[in-house]
């Protein structure tokens, strides 16, 4: 054969070899044209600098790519098949883009930095980041406008930014100490779980720390989530979850400082600073803030109480090349505060001058959370320790706390499902085991699954469980669900049922007005609380051709506390306080309503709670104390010209009915502020309660005598009107570099 190919002609020899290639052309041109390669670019939208770990993931085929450290991926081209891609990374807002074939190959595609999503805020209160216009729970946020300001009036704690959220009240628990905490929906501050970027802050002795001790120098956002939420978080998150998310690291550096001043002898003052790098990231927080002891209504008590606190919190981001994240934080708090009488605060105690409440706290905690995103999976492992200590007059205690997390993200279809596992470890020990509660040595370990299903555009069902084990008090199994339903996109309609429980504890507000000296142990019988809740919620939002914007928001809650916990005088245990359970439920219905509007330079909020609390085992006194039937917060801003605003807020509270039954006055209260930037620094004037209501104006603050006095209950401010004048300087002038990106 061979033979008879080398006799054929020259020419019919060429002619088959052409034929050949021409045949292996054919063949293997569209294999050739498969191979070419889109060569892809992911980058900052602002700096414009390269974003090495990104994700790009093929939402069809299931594939996915991470960025080297200039930012680059290569994707092969699949013929005339378009690309649905989906471009993420940490600290950025996610990006859907669908390429097709063509004569491009290379392609490059921004992220926005998470801080700059004005109209999308996400939230990660309810364990799944996602849009809160997605969420099927009612959740408020307190953005980083409004934390701005807040910051600016009182950068020392969070009242500025809680007090004007609906539904939100601030308890004084103390009448000559300043202590206060938050209640939700009308139950007490012990049902309200804090949390600080997903860890659980305080419990047990360390649930004693007011809450509004934290500098917000740091938040990006706070959320808010009302109802028992124990299905998310575990214990104690029965009225419901405030989540205090952090800041993180921009490529466009930022340090700021603000000094605060009071009227009243109240000194701020707190520091910021946040930068990031290719793989490192670092911040820092510093907060100090003093007060000097003020008699405001000359009863010879203090209502402001001497106070010395201050706060540092280093962290560092560690940005590692295959697109995971590593965070270390550090935070040291210590806080010395003295109220009482004037005379033995000032001077020293004598044998009639001798009331005095001194309190010393430290606490230092240590957090580290590590985040890793591949192609449709992000998964979280994190771990905290706390040490606490708390000496009150007699009373020393110390705590450690641990918590440890770890959790899988995942999205499957039209569904995004979380699993993951818990040990939370709480052990306390007295210093004279004669003094305070007893020492005890908790544990809890909770395993939970949580899944959002969109079904079609219109509806959304999330739903959960979780079981916990405690090593006293046994198992807790706690299902959840909500739905969300969008008949138009502007209107969003949602409901959930959920389930919570909190165990005994001897450290309450009122065993902390006694010292921790004067409290039982706690009885063998004594069960935990158990709780059952419902929402409903409608949200409708309209933007007109006129510059005007319109967000209404109608929410309902029903909750049902069972075997809640209660303090009874036993005077046969020497006239101490004992713990137990209260023989019928406590009951709450709350109505909330939210408006809010814009048009132009014009802003303004007004919310409205109604709420309704009963306590059924007192069936004399049924109402629930201390909690406002009617509350209204209202807020007017007008952004004017050169980097001016102006704010007028006015605070109405309704009838209260103290633990006795009797009814409280009803008053108004009124801030104003005027805030104006001069380059780097801003100056803001604000007053608050500038009509100077007064609980005393209605009768004194104890009865007896100033050597054994009884204090009363606190409905109404006891500091009068504050003044204050606050100045922030933006230490690093970066406004020609964003002119320059712009």
């Amino acid at each position: 054969m061979n033979s008879s190919f080398c006799n054929m002609s020259i020419q019919r020899q060429l002619h088959i070899i052409g034929g050949l290639c021409v045949w292996l052309m054919a063949v293997h041109l569209p294999v050739l044209a498969q191979q070419r390669i889109w060569h892809i670019e992911v980058f900052d939208s602002t700096t414009r600098q390269p974003l090495p770990g990104a994700v790009v993931a093929d939402t069809v085929h299931r594939e996915m790519r991470i960025t080297n450290v200039a930012g680059w991926v290569s994707w092969p081209q699949q013929g005339n098949q378009p690309l649905r891609l989906r471009l993420s990374c940490i600290g950025y807002q996610t990006r859907w883009v669908e390429i097709s074939s063509g004569v491009v190959d290379t392609l490059r595609f921004a992220l926005a930095q998470l801080s700059q999503q004005l109209g999308e805020v996400m939230i990660s209160a309810t364990r799944i980041l996602q849009p809160v216009q997605d969420i099927p729970v009612h959740v408020q946020v307190v953005g980083p406008e409004d934390i701005a300001e807040g910051t600016a009036a009182l950068p020392g704690n969070l009242r500025e930014l809680l007090t004007e959220l609906s539904g939100t009240q601030i308890q004084q628990t103390s009448a000559i100490s300043g202590y206060a905490g938050i209640r939700l929906l009308g139950l007490g501050t012990a049902y309200t779980q804090l949390l600080k970027d997903g860890f659980p802050l305080y419990g047990g002795l360390s649930g004693s720390l007011s809450m509004l001790q934290i500098p917000p120098l740091d938040l990006q956002r706070v959320e808010v989530i009302k109802g028992a939420s124990s299905a998310l978080y575990g214990g104690d998150a029965i009225a419901g979850i405030i989540n205090l998310v952090s800041r993180t690291p921009q490529i466009q550096p930022e340090w700021t400082a603000v000094l605060n001043q009071t009227n009243k002898s109240g000194t701020d003052f707190g520091s910021f600073f946040s930068r990031k790098g290719r793989y490192l990231g670092e911040q820092m927080m510093v907060s100090y803030s003093r007060q000097q002891a003020v008699d405001v209504n000359g009863d010879g008590f203090s209502e402001l109480p001497y106070l010395r606190q201050i706060t540092l919190q280093p962290e560092l981001f560690v940005y590692l090349p295959d697109s995971s994240q590593l965070r270390i934080t550090t935070h040291v708090f210590n806080e010395r505060r003295i109220g009482g009488d004037m005379v033995a605060i000032l001077h020293q105690p004598d044998s009639i001058h001798d009331i005095l409440q001194t309190s010393k706290t430290t606490r230092v905690d240590q957090e580290l959370s590590y985040q890793k995103k591949l192609g449709f999976t992000t998964f979280m492992a994190k771990t905290s320790w706390v040490a606490y200590q708390r000496r009150l007059n007699n009373f020393w205690g110390k705590q450690l706390s641990t918590y440890s997390e770890f959790s899988d993200q995942f999205g499957w279809h039209h569904h995004q499902t979380i699993v993951g596992m818990n040990v939370l470890t709480d052990a306390y020990h007295p210093v004279d085991s004669a003094i305070g509660p007893a020492a005890y040595q908790y544990y809890t370990i909770g395993i939970f699954l949580q899944d959002d299903w969109s079904i079609g555009r219109r509806w959304t069902l999330e739903s959960g469980i979780r079981q916990d084990w405690h090593n006293r008090y046994g198992g807790f199994f706690l299902p959840r669900l909500a739905i969300l339903y969008k008949p138009i996109p502007a209107l969003h309609l949602r409901g959930a049922i959920g389930f919570g429980y909190k165990v005994p504890t001897a450290f309450n507000a009122q065993t902390e007005e006694l010292g921790y000296t004067h409290v039982a142990k706690l009885s063998s019988g004594i069960k935990p609380v158990r709780a059952t809740s419902l929402s409903v919620d409608a949200y409708y939002h309209w933007v007109g051709n006129n510059g005007w914007q319109w967000n209404i928001d109608q929410a309902g809650y029903f909750t049902r506390l069972q075997d809640p916990q209660i303090a009874e005088q036993d005077t046969s245990m020497g006239e101490l306080i004992r713990l137990t359970n209260a023989q019928a439920p406590i009951v709450s219905w709350v109505s909330e309503t939210n408006l809010h509007v814009r048009c132009r330079e014009i802003e303004a909020y007004i919310g409205y709670t109604w709420v309704k609390a009963l306590r059924r085992y007192d069936v004399a006194h049924p109402q629930l104390p201390l909690t406002p039937r009617g509350h209204l917060v209202s807020t007017l801003i007008w952004h004017g010209p050169k980097d001016l605003e102006v704010g007028w807020e006015a605070f109405y509270t309704g009838i209260q009915y103290l633990d006795s039954g009797i009814p409280t006055h009803r008053y108004s209260r009124f801030d104003a502020m005027i805030e104006k930037r001069f380059g780097r620094f801003t100056l803001l004037l604000n007053a608050e309660n500038f009509t100077n209501v007064q609980q005393s104006h209605w009768g004194p603050l104890y009865t007896g005598t100033i050597t054994h006095p009884q204090f009363v209950e606190i409905y109404a401010p006891l500091d009068g009107r504050v003044m204050n004048i606050s100045v922030k300087w933006n230490l690093l002038d970066t406004s020609h570099r964003r002119d320059a990106d712009d």
